[in-house]
């Protein structure tokens, strides 16, 4: 069998100062020193840096990111699937209010979406030329504030980049039968998306909940264990369903996971036990509501390419540093156990 390979690239942008609005004519994208060993970086590794930005009280409806996105790509050529933008400063008035989001550019995959999602009435679109490529582009990674992000307790903020890179393809699916999404692009709290291995339970990064079901037929609610925020090799991962709709798997290899149809749906708290009926999801509910992934698996998309880009307005300060050494060296790893190694990272 021929696995399509392509190169695909998640461009991190980390936009560094205190609020304000960017001068384009200012910006100068550039590729950074090799990283070294001494910084803490495998050698030969690289990150682009955007420098020259003049701040000033910088609110969202000012972040101009098409603007960004066409200036990148005046200097670089239409490589990447992604363009995460990750600020070094906090964007409106907490990161609560500006969570971290995805935006859709492009998708050309059938049989993940029968929900719409904003402007995305359509199952199949196209607004790459909107952000200056020809057609490479599939979505763009928002995260507020860098230092909040990635700095209290980074494996939980690395897991919001692996997040929100699974809205490529996660979670579009649902119906008012079949009550498995939350919001047009959450497993509902409802589902039991945990992943278990060996006595380990692993959180999904799309969400969902984490359920044992009783003795008495009420189901209780678990929460993420800590273990997830201090062992290194104790990540979120993602559920057999999930790799099927990213094309990681064939539909055969998928297995079924846990749906709760409370008695009340007004309990949406997970860490409660709940009254209700067991559902088990399998492939075929999915099928059922979006048709046959299109391409399928193995003509798929597995491997993955990550540029880190850092935006500066002066220098990178010493923390910020210390985060870009902490992605580079754990997210291709993160990636790869939450994919189960069925997709690949690569940072060049």
């Amino acid at each position: 069998m021929n696995q399509k390979r392509f190169l695909s690239v998640i461009v991190v942008i980390l936009l560094v100062g205190i609020g304000g609005y960017f001068l384009l004519n200012r910006q100068d994208f550039s590729h950074a020193l090799p990283l070294t060993k001494e910084d803490g970086f495998e050698e030969g590794k690289k990150f682009y840096v955007l420098k020259g930005i003049a701040m000033n009280d910088l609110m969202l409806d000012s972040f101009d990111i098409k603007s960004i996105t066409k200036k990148f790509y005046e200097q670089h050529p239409d490589n990447y699937d992604f363009l995460a933008i990750v600020t070094g400063f906090l964007v409106g008035e907490s990161v609560g209010q500006v969570p971290p989001s995805f935006t859709g550019v492009k998708n050309d995959v059938k049989g993940i979406r029968n929900l719409p999602r904003g402007y995305q009435s359509s199952s199949l679109f196209d607004y790459s030329a909107d952000y200056g490529s020809d057609g490479k582009l599939r979505g763009i990674i928002f995260i507020n504030d860098i230092d909040n992000a990635m700095g209290l307790n980074k494996f939980f903020g690395i897991n919001a980049v692996i997040h929100e890179i699974g809205h490529t393809w996660l979670m579009y699916l649902g119906d008012d039968r079949l009550k498995i999404n939350r919001d047009g692009s959450h497993w509902s709290n409802f589902v039991d998306a945990s992943v278990r291995i060996n006595g380990k339970i692993y959180p999904n990064p799309g969400n969902g909940g984490i359920w044992q079901e009783n003795a008495d037929g009420t189901f209780s609610g678990l929460n993420i264990p800590s273990e997830i925020f201090t062992e290194h090799s104790y990540r979120f991962r993602y559920t057999s369903l999930d790799l099927y709709l990213m094309g990681l798997i064939p539909a055969s290899k998928t297995q079924p996971i846990l749906l709760i149809n409370p008695k009340e749906m007004s309990q949406e708290v997970t860490n409660q036990n709940v009254i209700g009926t067991k559902y088990l999801i399998t492939i075929g509910d999915l099928i059922k509501l979006g048709g046959p992934r299109e391409p399928a698996y193995p003509n798929t998309q597995n491997e993955f390419t990550i540029a880190l880009i850092l935006v500066v307005k002066k220098e990178v300060t010493e923390s910020q540093f210390v985060i870009m050494n902490w992605i580079a060296k754990n997210l291709p790893e993160a990636w790869a156990e939450a994919t189960n190694h069925n997709s690949e990272l690569i940072i060049k």
